[in-house]
Order: structure tokens, then C-alpha cells, then sequence
């Protein structure tokens, strides 16, 4: 395991090596876990954990990871450092063995030289608490977004994160406030979200329809 962890070389495994080299056990789960939803449970705990403030490192680096992992299933290893003020770790690796897929620890240290590192996803802002709101409806947000800076280019940068984490549902939550906020930087995530989408056997006509919306909106803004 340390080998691997050497060989991945992210920050996150450089400190899950750490806690091995100091005595911290790995826990090793006995099934290996489906790829699809282990995908979509780590995804949502990623937006769970970023709204809640709690600290992680290379939790978003590791759910895009896991979108692009090919494979079918995955094996799972657990450690935590927690007792020496540092991450639980959660690692994914293929059923075989050979490679780490993905690494993450949630849960920051609160020494100095870690409370100064600034998180490895982006903080939940204002714009966030706006977007994924559940209680607002979409001309709501519209107009509380009014207020808010570079939504623009805050709604194609949530669309840029959400599409490569496969996170559907918040991706059509940025992609519904398009129209009024259109900008070019979002016609490349539209695009590419929209031939995922038509290619999937279980295609969602509502999201293609709200992309094809949003798409119309950006053309419209460059004429």
C-alpha cells in the first residue's frame, strides 16, 4: 500500500503514506464497490462536506477520478489519521490492486501549518448558496443572483466542475440560470454535458431540454 501511495504521488496519498510510515492501520473492506454508485454517493458528500465548511484534501480531485475510471467495480481501503490531528482517508483503488484510483481525507487539521492552506475545492460562496437552494424557484435565484458578482462566470465554472464529476442534478441547477446570466465560457460545458447526455440509455429530456435552452441563450448573447 505504501508503494502505491508513493506512485499516485498526490498530496492526499503523500499524507495517507504518512499515517502507514506512523503506525496507522489500513481497514480494508471485504466487497468490492460499484463504480456507478460510489460515483454518485461521493459526489454528493463532496457538495455536503464543501457547503458544511468541513475541511478535505483532494476530495474533488478524487470524484473526478473516479468519473473517469473505466472500470466496473473498485476495492476500498479506510485510514484514519484522526488520532494525530490529521485526515480520514478514503482510498479506491482497482479490484486488483495494482492502482490507486482515487484518494481523498476529510476532516482539517487545525495546526497552523495546515489551517493556512487554502481548501483544494472551491469554498461554498454565496453564488453556491443561491444556485443549489431548494427552496427558492428559478426566478428566485434570478433575482437574488442580481447582487452577486460574476455570475457569469460563476455559473460556467460550476458547470466546468459539476459535468466532470458527473454530478447531473447540480449540473442542471447551473444550467437553468444560463439564460439570464449567458456568457461564452459556458457553450463548451453545455455542449459537451449535452452529448453525454443524448449517448446515455436512460436520457433525461428535461436536461436536454434545459441545456438546449441555455445553449440558445449563449448563441443569442454572441449575436
Amino acid at each position: 500500500m505504501e508503494e502505491l501511495l508513493a506512485e499516485a504521488g498526490t498530496e492526499a496519498c503523500v499524507l495517507a503514506r504518512e499515517a502507514l510510515t506512523a503506525g496507522t492501520p489500513p481497514q480494508f473492506w471485504d466487497k468490492v464497490q460499484h463504480t456507478q454508485p460510489t460515483r454518485s454517493l461521493y459526489g454528493r458528500r463532496e457538495l455536503l462536506s464543501r457547503r458544511a465548511g468541513q475541511g478535505s484534501i483532494g476530495f474533488e480531485a478524487a470524484v473526478r477520478a473516479l468519473c473517469a475510471y473505466p472500470g466496473a467495480t473498485l476495492a476500498r481501503v479506510q485510514i484514519d489519521d484522526r488520532p494525530r490531528g490529521r485526515y480520514y482517508f478514503e482510498l479506491f483503488l482497482t479490484p486488483d490492486f495494482t492502482r490507486i484510483v482515487a484518494c481523498f481525507g476529510v476532516g482539517r487539521v487545525t495546526t497552523h501549518r495546515e489551517s493556512d492552506r487554502p481548501p483544494d475545492a472551491p469554498p461554498w460562496s454565496p453564488l453556491d448558496e443561491i444556485v443549489h437552494s431548494h427552496k427558492l424557484e428559478t426566478p428566485e435565484k434570478v433575482a437574488k443572483l442580481q447582487d452577486v458578482p460574476d455570475v457569469a462566470a460563476g455559473l460556467a465554472a460550476g458547470l466546468e466542475r459539476t459535468l466532470a464529476m458527473r454530478r447531473w442534478e447540480s449540473f442542471r441547477q447551473h444550467a437553468d440560470l444560463v439564460p439570464a446570466f449567458p456568457s461564452p465560457a459556458a457553450e463548451r460545458h453545455l455542449t459537451e454535458a449535452r452529448a453525454r447526455i443524448v449517448s446515455d440509455e436512460y436520457v433525461s429530456a428535461l436536461l436536454v431540454a434545459i441545456i438546449d435552452d441555455a445553449l440558445a441563450a449563449v448563441y443569442r448573447a454572441a449575436e
